[in-house]
């Protein structure tokens, strides 16, 4: 009897976390499996808090603290796959938002949901200087999902595929700072 208590203790270690929120704090934070959530240390980018959100069931949300966040960029963007909310803290003057700022050297998100009714959330982000050569959505691509996008601000995001039509995926396309290919987008 002993045993089987035991094998389940054991057993119910190995569930995944439930979904929380997760910090990201561009000035105090680290990355890691486990930052952000808490307890831990805040992560310092935003690709940070979304692996931390990949080891969590349910949906997740991640709170981003105001700053500038400059590493989170690449050039397909980082994949979010399952539901997730990206929430800006806005600053106590009402002016200071996060800001994901890509450098020129990629995009930032790459929203493709593993099921079709994972709800995906932007909200009070600022990205900027995002770029890609080999697809549409300099700052964002959107596949078969919805995403929403909230207070959200773009500047000078640009994409070669909006001017040389070489997408990989759509003829034609194009997209500067947008692109949503067989999914939607509603922008508030």
């Amino acid at each position: 009897m002993y045993a089987v208590a035991l094998a389940l203790a054991v057993i119910n270690l190995a569930v995944f976390v439930t979904a929380e929120d997760i910090t990201a704090d561009a000035g105090q934070g680290i990355d890691n499996t486990s930052c952000g959530l808490p307890g831990n240390r805040p992560c310092a980018s935003i690709k940070g808090a979304l692996g931390t959100a990949a080891g969590l069931e349910g949906p997740a949300t991640i709170r981003v603290k105001p700053g500038i966040y400059l590493d989170d960029c690449s050039e397909n963007g980082t994949a979010v796959t399952r539901g997730i909310s990206i929430i800006g803290d806005v600053g106590i003057d009402g002016q200071d938002y996060p800001l994901l700022d890509c450098g020129g050297s990629g995009r930032a998100f790459f929203f493709q949901p593993s099921t079709l009714g994972d709800a995906m959330f932007v909200e009070n982000l600022h990205i900027a200087n995002g770029y890609t050569e080999k697809s549409s959505g300099g700052a964002m691509r959107v596949l078969n999902g919805s995403v929403h996008l909230n207070s959200c601000m773009f500047y000078n995001c640009s994409t070669l595929a909006s001017t040389a039509s070489n997408d990989v995926d759509f003829e034609l396309a194009g997209g500067g700072a947008l692109f949503v290919g067989s999914g939607r987008i509603n922008i508030t």
